[in-house]
């Protein structure tokens, strides 16, 4: 992407970027370049120095993401047991009740190995 761009650190080849290349801007050191943005830090960088996440990163955020998803999904679980298990406490459970508590527990055991094996 050309912008216009002024490299503020020669080793990493970060740039600092005007928002238009007025005689001010132009005035200042910024020239129109080939610069791209960072995944990694946001920083604005000359194309092809920006830095990216390895593939053990991508894998690690990937594997935290999944994490993340099976403890929202396990919470939910959590949440639909409460009514059968109050009506089992109760005394006044149906087969039903029973049925979606085993349901939930097959669902959550799944889900518990999977996390384990991340």
């Amino acid at each position: 992407m050309l912008k216009y761009a002024k490299i503020v650190n020669k080793e990493t080849k970060e740039v600092s970027v005007a928002n238009s290349g007025t005689d001010w801007v132009k005035s200042q050191g910024y020239t129109e370049q080939d610069i791209e943005q960072s995944e990694k830090d946001g920083d604005w960088y000359l194309a092809g120095y920006a830095p990216r996440y390895t593939e053990a990163e991508l894998k690690e955020i990937e594997t935290k993401h999944r994490k993340a998803e099976i403890e929202a999904e396990l919470q939910k679980l959590d949440e639909k047991t409460i009514r059968p298990l109050r009506a089992k406490l109760a005394g006044t459970d149906t087969p039903e009740d029973i049925k979606h508590l085993k349901e939930y527990e097959e669902q959550a055991e799944i889900l518990r190995a999977e996390y384990q094996a991340l």
